[in-house]
């Protein structure tokens, strides 16, 4: 996977086929290859660190939770 596909574009809907094929490894090559470099399954990250961005902006009061939920994802 590019080092910040997921972080670029994090409304997008991610799939695991889509970051596999970005990084040019099969499915199950880039889900051994994510656990071993980052500890949990690509989607959970992703899913945690869309949370993370929300709560964060939600604690800077830059959007109303409607607007960030657009924009993380």
């Amino acid at each position: 996977m590019h080092d910040a596909a997921v972080h670029e574009e994090p409304p997008r809907p991610w799939t695991v086929e889509a970051l596999a094929n970005l990084a040019g490894l099969s499915r199950s090559a880039f889900v051994a290859r994510f656990l071993e470099v980052v500890g949990q399954m690509p989607l959970r990250y992703l899913a945690a660190w869309r949370l993370d961005l929300a709560a964060d902006q939600l604690r800077a009061g830059v959007a109303r939770i409607g607007e960030i939920a657009l924009t993380v994802g």
